[in-house]
């Protein structure tokens, strides 16, 4: 796959994963199902004072995670760019939220990490894809260091 094919394939995948999010943030809305409106980052942390540095972190995220998906991008698909795609995805659905509406609007609740934090958790698609794909990272991280010292042996 060329340089340009490949980049478009990725870049396919984020604009892939801004949608889905998009589109379920937009059926909870006129559906009314119950939503929150998470004003802090990542699990509704930093919701009391987050103020602008919510929405800058955000602006960070997408812009870093755009540069590690560019960088990611060789000759064939990786683990690296797949997981750059989905994160890119993800930020840029909860930056948009965080532009138009002043917030994140979260809408289903996560019982397993409800239960680790002692908290009720609400997330969005979004923030699936930026697990997801931070998940990928670091197991193809792993798997790579686990090779290396392999073949050191």
């Amino acid at each position: 796959m060329t340089g340009k094919r490949l980049l478009s394939a990725v870049l396919l995948i984020a604009a892939g994963s801004f949608a889905a999010d998009f589109l379920t943030k937009r059926y909870a809305l006129s559906h009314n199902i119950s939503i929150t409106a998470n004003r802090g980052i990542s699990f509704g942390f930093l919701a009391g004072n987050a103020g602008n540095a919510a929405l800058t972190l955000s602006f960070l995220a997408a812009f870093f995670l755009f540069l590690l998906l560019v960088c990611s991008c060789k000759k064939q698909m990786s683990a690296e760019s797949l997981a750059s795609s989905l994160m890119l995805g993800g930020a840029l659905g909860n930056l948009y939220d965080r532009l138009v509406f002043g917030n994140v609007i979260d809408w289903f609740s996560a019982p397993l990490v409800s239960e680790i934090s002692g908290r009720a958790i609400f997330m969005n698609a979004a923030d699936v894809f930026i697990i997801a794909g931070f998940a990928i990272l670091t197991l193809s991280f792993l798997r790579k260091t686990a090779g290396h010292s392999k073949k050191q042996k």
